[in-house]
């Protein structure tokens, strides 16, 4: 590195001396005479090179300030550890890491938009001033504006976030209990929904019991179960009803009467799962009845399931085939219609259907079914008896256990015996 010339360097003055002095020269001249011009000059500490003492330098008592004229100052990095390093920061518990980490991000932030704001200030001071800010204004209008940096999340400290659970708990417990203790929450009435052929006195007893209770914890499967006790009702729920003062209502679903299943005095009516739930009147005569020796029935009890099952699929083909003769007829009277009148269905121990049959003009006819193809049967059934009715022939019988093979078995003419009377 060459020195710089002495030209270049200020001169000082000596109030001791009439001219101004060059140091350079003067140290020059110093060295040229004591004939060791070429020893290298030492780096100066900070003291020697900004103080205004004089410090020896070996050979000769030089002036710091004047030694540092021609020393760059050199910056030395720091040798002391910052909290932004992750080493430095490991010891630190999580919670101090993370702020320090917040405190680096938010420092790097302040920084980068401060040398923007430099930039721009220093673009602008640049820019000459004529069109060119229009330019300037397309460019960054056309560039857009560069999306903000996401701000870091604050995080609730953990135990503020305890806090804050706990009192929601006990804020939810206190309404909880007030609710299941006050006294306007209890039921002021009970509603009974669904009655048709069930007396409502045999239920209010059991409605009774809801009034006075919580609504929230009131006993409504007791009273549902006490409910279904009831012969005719299949199913009884207590459902809460939206209003204020609280009222519930107890739904009640009825058992609905399929057929009447006895024998002699005996007849009772059941429903689709076979209970028999009361006993036959006079208003259920349009109910086929239908008798079996498998079959005992009583209230509130289930009659045999497999031979039951056979009874419930008979009824549904009987029906059918009502619906398609008189659809077929487009006749609803079944008194002037060539089909009979249905009296009772007969189930044999060996499970063998059989159907009475009867007519006004006529005495009865007992056609026998057996134990499948009961849709073509009576289908068969059906033109059989009209070919009776057209021909005016009196059959005792007409035997379909074998559709191929159908026979029908007349009346045996009675001479001079007298009718026995009929028993029935």
């Amino acid at each position: 590195m060459s020195q710089p010339s002495s030209s270049s360097f200020p001169h000082r003055f000596d109030p001791d001396s009439d001219s101004d002095v060059n140091p350079r020269q003067d140290s020059s001249s110093a060295e040229s005479d004591s004939g060791d011009s070429q020893v290298p000059r030492r780096l100066l500490s900070p003291r020697e090179r900004f103080s205004t003492e004089e410090f020896s330098t070996g050979n000769s008592v030089q002036n710091s300030a004047d030694n540092a004229l021609g020393d760059e100052v050199v910056r030395e990095p720091t040798s002391s550890p910052r909290l932004d390093d992750e080493m430095t920061r490991r010891h630190l518990p999580p919670r101090e890491r993370r702020r320090h980490e917040r405190a680096r991000i938010q420092r790097e932030m302040r920084e980068e938009r401060r040398r923007a704001a430099h930039e721009a200030a220093s673009h602008a001071h640049h820019l000459p001033r004529d069109g060119a800010f229009a330019e300037r204004d397309f460019v960054l209008g056309a560039r857009g504006t560069a999306p903000a940096a996401p701000l870091p999340k604050r995080r609730m400290p953990l135990f503020l976030k305890r806090i804050l659970w706990l009192v929601a708990l006990l804020f939810v417990g206190q309404l909880g209990f007030a609710a299941f203790t006050a006294p306007q929450f209890e039921i002021k009435s009970v509603e009974i929904e669904g009655l048709s052929a069930t007396p409502p006195e045999s239920l209010r007893p059991f409605a009774r019991r809801l009034v006075g209770q919580n609504i929230l914890r009131a006993g409504r499967a007791a009273v549902e179960n006490a409910a279904r006790k009831v012969p005719t009702v299949a199913d009884a729920k207590v459902v809460r009803k939206l209003n204020w003062p609280p009222k519930v209502a107890l739904q009640i679903t009825e058992r609905q009467p399929l057929l009447k299943v006895g024998a002699g005095q005996n007849w009772w009516i059941i429903d689709q799962n076979g209970v028999a739930f009361r006993r036959s009147g006079p208003k259920d005569e349009a109910f086929y009845s239908v008798v079996a020796p498998q079959f005992k029935p009583a209230l509130r009890q289930n009659l045999e399931p497999k031979t039951w099952g056979r009874v419930r699929a008979l009824n549904a083909a009987i029906r059918r085939d009502n619906d398609l003769a008189r659809t077929e007829l487009n006749d609803a009277n079944a008194e002037t219609s060539p089909f009979w009148q249905l009296r009772r269905i007969y189930f044999d121990k060996d499970g063998l259907a059989s159907l009475r049959v009867t007519r006004a003009a006529h005495r009865e006819m007992l056609v026998r079914l057996g134990d499948d193809a009961w849709p073509e049967k009576l289908a068969r059934a059906r033109v059989a008896l009209a070919y009776f009715e057209r021909t005016n022939r009196k059959a005792a019988e007409l035997d379909l256990v074998s559709l191929e093979r159908p026979v029908w078995t007349p009346i045996v003419a009675q001479t001079g015996a007298k009718p026995a009377p009929d028993a029935s």
